[in-house]
């Protein structure tokens, strides 16, 4: 039942590091938050990717811990490979999902701030 706490523990951490990149705490930068092609682009699209996927991590932390919650009152009469493999499962599919709204998010912020590559669009 350890490793679902711990699974627990991994998940309110990505849900506190989405916080802070949603909420320009924690800067651009290649070692932790979402770091994907359109996020990594810019400033605007780095807070636009993680406010985009905080409204997929919270929720999805809260299920995760609401998993092993009913998981440790459940007790270790062999269902906890069931709920083990149901956590995690959570927190895999909270991780993708987060990751594709925060693309698509981040590179709909770099659409409208425009001005990622100056004069890529001049005729003169």
């Amino acid at each position: 039942m350890l490793a679902v706490w711990i699974i627990v523990v991994v998940a309110l951490l990505v849900a506190w590091l989405a916080w802070l990149g949603a909420t320009d705490r924690m800067t651009r930068n290649s070692l932790i938050g979402i770091r994907t092609p359109a996020t990594q682009a810019s400033d605007a699209g780095w807070i636009a990717g993680h406010r985009a996927a905080l409204k997929v991590v919270l929720p999805g932390a809260a299920l995760v811990t609401a998993l092993a919650v009913v998981g440790s009152v459940m007790g270790p009469d062999g269902a906890t490979d069931v709920v083990f493999f149901a956590v995690a499962g959570a927190l895999l599919t909270e991780g993708i999902a987060a990751a594709v709204v925060a693309e698509v998010a981040a590179r709909g912020a770099d659409a409208v701030q425009g001005d990622e590559h100056p004069g890529q669009w001049d005729v003169d």
